[in-house]
C-alpha cells in the first residue's frame, strides 16, 4: 500500500490532476433563470407520488443492506490511490463528447468525493470542462457526508464509480446544482431558449404534462450479449398504467439513440423497436406518443443538453434500459415527481446484472422496480393480447 506522502502516491496525484485540463482561475458568472431547470413541489405532485408500484422494491431496503456490508474502514486518500479509481480516472475530461454518461460517472466520483472529503474550488475539473462558476464547497474527510460517501460501496475489490453503492446520494444537491449551470451554460446562447424545455418536439403542446421514457437502441442493438440486453416490454406492462394514471399525463415522449452510436443497420432495427414501442406505449398509457429526434442541433453537446432538459422536466420518468449510464443520469437529474428504474433482485440470473450503481438512485423521488427472471431479451417484441 502506497503511504499517503510516498514519492509514488504524490506522482500519482500529480498525474491524476494533470489528466483533467486545470481549469482558469477565473470563471463566467450567470444568474441561471427560475424557469430553466424548475424543480416540481411536492404539493404539485400530491397526485403523482405514488403508494406502492407494482413491482416495486423498497429503497430503504437496500439502504439498510448497503450500509451493513459497506466499507467501514475506507478513507479517501485510499480510494484515490486504489487501481480502481486510477482506471476510472485515466480519461481526465476526454469522453465529454464521446461517452457522456461514462465521463459523467466519473465525473460524479471526483466531484462528489472532493466536495465531501476535501475542497471543491473554481479549478477542480467541471462538466464539459465549460467555464462556469461554482459553489465551492469545503468538507472534510471525517464529515459525515465523506464518511458516507466512502461507506456506501462493497469493502473490497472493484468499488468506484459503478461498482459503488449509493455513493453519490450525499453530493446530490452540489451534482444537481452543478448540472443546471453547466447545462444552463451550453445552451444559453441557442435562439430558441425559454421556459419551454422541449421545443425540439413541436407536435408536444407548450404546457402539456408528459410522460418521459428513455430506450438505449443505436449502440448495442447488433451485439446482444449478458452485458448488453433489452428488457421484455412485459416490464413496462407490469407497472406502467399505475404510473401513467397516478401522473395525470397527457403524451409520452420517447427518447433514446438510434443511429447516434450505431450503425446504419442499428439505426435500422432500432427504427423498427421504435416503431413497437410507440404502439405499446400508447395501448399501456392512453397517451399520445412522441419520439424525440435525433441530431436536432448542429452541435451534439447543445442536443445531448436539449434531451437531458425535457427529459428532467417530465412529471415522470422511466428508464427503460438494461445498463445505461445515461437512462441513470437522467434519473439522477429528474426534477418531476417519479422517476423508474429497472432493479435486479437477487436470485435473478438472467445474464450479466448490471453494475451496481445503477440501481441505487440517489434522486428522493426515484423509485425502484424489480427485473425478474427472464426479463432480458435479445429483440423487442410487443404482443398486445
Amino acid at each position: 500500500m502506497q503511504g499517503p506522502g510516498s514519492l509514488a502516491a504524490t506522482r500519482w496525484l500529480v498525474a491524476c490532476t494533470l489528466a483533467y485540463a486545470a481549469a482558469p482561475d477565473s470563471c463566467i458568472k450567470e444568474k441561471v433563470p427560475e424557469w430553466f431547470l424548475p424543480v416540481r413541489s411536492d404539493v404539485s405532485c400530491a397526485r403523482s407520488i405514488l403508494g406502492a408500484i407494482p413491482g416495486e422494491v423498497s429503497k430503504r431496503d437496500v439502504e439498510v443492506a448497503d450500509e451493513l456490508a459497506g466499507a467501514s474502514n475506507l478513507t479517501w486518500q485510499a480510494l484515490q490511490r486504489s487501481s480502481f479509481y486510477q482506471q476510472d480516472q485515466k480519461y481526465g475530461g476526454r469522453l465529454w463528447s464521446s461517452q457522456f454518461g461514462n465521463q459523467f460517472f466519473f465525473w460524479m466520483e471526483l466531484a462528489g468525493g472532493t466536495a465531501l472529503c476535501s475542497a471543491l474550488d473554481q479549478q477542480s475539473p467541471k462538466i464539459f470542462g465549460e467555464k462556469y462558476c461554482r459553489e465551492e464547497i469545503r468538507g472534510g474527510p471525517e464529515s459525515p457526508g465523506c464518511r458516507a460517501f466512502l461507506r456506501n460501496r462493497p469493502p473490497t475489490g472493484s468499488n468506484t464509480a459503478w461498482h459503488s453503492w449509493g455513493a453519490y446520494a450525499p453530493a446530490t444537491a452540489m451534482i444537481r446544482e452543478e448540472w443546471m449551470r453547466a447545462a444552463y451554460h451550453v445552451m444559453k446562447d441557442t435562439a430558441d431558449l425559454d421556459e419551454r424545455p422541449c421545443l425540439h418536439i413541436p407536435a408536444l403542446p407548450t404546457g402539456a404534462s408528459y410522460l418521459g421514457v428513455y430506450f438505449r437502441c443505436g449502440d448495442i442493438a447488433t451485439r446482444y450479449n449478458s452485458q448488453h440486453s433489452f428488457l421484455d416490454p412485459q416490464w413496462l406492462r407490469r407497472f406502467l398504467p399505475t404510473v401513467s394514471t397516478a401522473a395525470n399525463v397527457e403524451y409520452t415522449v420517447l427518447f433514446g439513440n438510434r443511429g447516434v452510436h450505431g450503425s446504419g443497420a442499428s439505426k435500422s432495427i432500432c427504427e423498427g423497436y421504435f416503431a413497437v414501442l410507440v404502439q405499446l406505449l400508447q395501448n399501456v398509457s392512453g397517451t399520445t406518443v412522441l419520439v424525440a429526434p435525433e441530431a436536432y442541433d448542429k452541435h451534439s453537446r447543445v442536443g445531448l443538453v436539449r434531451d437531458l432538459r425535457c427529459m428532467a422536466q417530465s412529471v415522470a420518468f422511466v428508464d427503460y434500459s438494461y445498463a445505461s449510464s445515461i437512462g441513470y443520469v437522467a434519473s439522477f437529474l429528474h426534477n418531476g415527481c417519479v422517476a423508474v428504474l429497472p432493479h435486479f433482485v437477487t436470485g435473478v440470473k438472467a445474464g450479466k446484472a448490471p453494475s451496481p450503481a445503477l440501481s441505487r438512485p440517489s434522486n428522493p423521488r426515484t423509485r425502484l422496480v424489480e427485473v425478474l427472471q427472464g426479463d432480458l431479451v435479445k429483440h423487442i417484441v410487443y404482443n398486445s393480447t
